[in-house]
């Protein structure tokens, strides 16, 4: 006799197979190509072997929207089977393992290869939404897809044109016969842009002359993820006071939200096609004396098309606390510590840790604060140190900076599994003098992956976050 659990499992997954398949989930954009500009686009992706697909940041959600708009459309329509990514292959095998499985993925074995990917920007919920998703598609279809990692290692800023170099090459062997490929790399990298080095898109220029066609991302304001001085973190950015003229041209014309090849636009706008113009380009870091929106090679003469967004939103990245990890933290001004301590301070607390699987892991961070970045005391490192599963309790001195604005303490958890904190005292060094001396004063961001249980005979200063769907 069936089990009735297995048995509603089995309805689920023919259901999910009887449905008409697309790449994308709902919250993405599916009106990408106007009417009018379909067929132009019809003959563009009926021909070229490889399309670059850019991001005008490393940490927003509008341009992975537009990726997996594009990826559904050329995959389902156009028989694009590989998929070249701005990562190292050694990192992308797995995930490409599980894409050609022939059972479901599971999001808890792809999020823990995603976290072993150095790289934060393939860290977020819509790259494992992408990954179930090729998934489910090679399930049901038998031309499989396959995902790539083209990059390469280098040991200084010198090697970049090396290091775009090699990221044509992989992509372009990936393209040979009758393959067609996607690659998904930031803007510059797909770009073919003059005096900013030579891209990756430059030589696949070189390479496949029209057969290459990149797409890049334009935005007006908004919001996205990206380390800064006060470590990863959320920025957002108003709209300048003046666009540039293509960017004003496409919001006149009601572009923003779809797809527009330039080669449509350069007789007919006034725009000067060949100068410098102004636009945002944000990579893995942020700081406002580099990232402003200022001048860079001409978008007519760095992309085929453009995607502008009138406003962007930040990714759901698995290191902003909340959407992957759970958080509990604890602000205190430099000025309150400095009160009581005067050379160093003493963090002691004990845990316990039960895992549910592999992933579960448990940090003990702290962020010092100054003026106008994080003062690390270890300027190659953070100040994160990881809760080892075989002891129960932790406790460190440290010491005490005049310039820290404000001190975080915190800790991390994420996977599945429990985490309980007792016994929390932070206090000056050789000292009975208390700063802090319960958990429970500390703020929590757990997200929909951890709750706080109530300790057992309403203990004081004790916290359990255990996490949700365990038994």
């Amino acid at each position: 006799m069936i089990n009735r659990g297995k048995f509603y499992l089995i309805l689920m997954v023919l259901f999910i197979f009887a449905l008409p398949y697309t790449i994308y989930g709902q919250e993405y954009s599916k009106d990408l190509i106007r009417e009018q500009d379909s067929l132009v686009f019809d003959s563009i992706f009926k021909t070229v072997k490889v399309v670059g697909i850019g991001e005008v940041t490393h940490g927003d959600f509008t341009s992975q929207s537009l990726r997996l708009s594009l990826i559904d459309l050329l995959i389902n329509k156009y028989s694009f089977r590989s998929i070249c990514i701005e990562e190292h292959n050694k990192y992308v095998k797995g995930l490409n393992s599980l894409v050609q499985a022939d059972t479901l993925a599971s999001r808890n074995k792809i999020e823990e290869l995603q976290l072993a990917i150095p790289k934060w920007m393939w860290k977020t919920v819509e790259f494992t939404d992408l990954i179930i998703d090729l998934n489910l598609y090679n399930l049901n279809h038998q031309q499989k897809i396959s995902i790539y990692g083209v990059d390469t290692v280098i040991e200084s800023f010198n090697e970049l044109r090396f290091r775009d170099s090699v990221m044509a090459k992989k992509t372009f062997d990936y393209s040979r016969g009758n393959n067609r490929v996607i690659y998904l790399a930031h803007n510059d990298h797909i770009s073919f842009m003059k005096g900013n080095g030579t891209w990756a898109g430059s030589f696949l220029k070189s390479l496949l002359q029209d057969d290459y066609y990149s797409i890049g991302v334009l935005f007006n304001s908004g919001c996205f993820n990206a380390f800064t001085n006060f470590g990863f973190e959320t920025v957002c950015v108003d709209q300048p006071r003046k666009l540039n003229c293509l960017q004003k041209t496409l919001m006149d014309l009601n572009y923003s939200g779809n797809l527009i090849d330039l080669t449509l636009l350069e007789n007919a706008v006034s725009c000067n096609t060949q100068s410098k113009s102004r636009r945002w380009s944000v990579g893995a870091y942020y700081h406002p004396r580099f990232n402003y929106y200022r001048r860079y090679p001409n978008t007519f003469s760095s992309w085929d098309a453009v995607y502008l967004s009138d406003t962007l939103r930040p990714s759901k990245s698995f290191l902003i606390p909340g959407v992957f990890v759970g958080t509990v933290t604890k602000r205190i001004t430099g000025k309150a510590i400095r009160r009581k301590a005067k050379d160093s301070i003493y963090i002691s607390f004990d845990y316990k840790i039960v895992n549910y699987d592999s992933l579960l892991k448990a940090e003990f961070y702290i962020i010092p604060k100054g003026k106008r970045r994080i003062l690390y005391n270890n300027y190659s490192t953070t100040d994160f140190y990881t809760l080892k599963k075989n002891l129960n309790s932790f406790s460190i001195s440290f010491p005490i900076n005049r310039g820290v604005q404000e001190y975080t303490f915190g800790f991390s958890v994420y996977g599945k599994g429990n985490l309980t904190l007792s016994n929390l005292s932070i206090r000056p060094k050789l000292s009975s003098d208390i700063i802090v001396n319960d958990v429970n004063e500390f703020d929590l961001n757990l997200g929909k992956r951890f709750i706080p249980v109530e300790p057992p005979n309403g203990s004081s200063n004790i916290l359990i976050l255990q996490s949700i769907g365990q038994e």
